[in-house]
């Protein structure tokens, strides 16, 4: 998170979920990604949310406090990487 306090990160034996850690007490929440395998994720500037992107072209944003899934875009574009 850009202050620091959490990681976030694609699980590698599961792609269809993100687990988030807090640095200070290592516990992990998970963000699935409903039968889509995650590419790559990225903070808002803020931290409060965390933006996925998947080979099947949707871009999903969390809300990180709820782990509420807020936004399913679908697109037409293959996606490289979400700044």
């Amino acid at each position: 998170s850009p202050d620091g306090r959490r990681i976030a990160a694609r699980s590698s034996g599961d792609g269809q979920k993100i687990r988030v850690w807090e640095v200070e007490t290592g516990r992990c929440q998970v963000l699935e990604a409903e039968g889509d395998t995650v590419s790559d994720v990225s903070w808002s500037p803020d931290g409060r949310r965390i933006a996925a992107w998947s080979y099947s072209r949707k871009i999903r944003v969390w809300e990180v406090e709820t782990g509420r899934c807020q936004v399913v875009v679908g697109h037409g574009f293959q996606v490289d990487r979400i700044i």
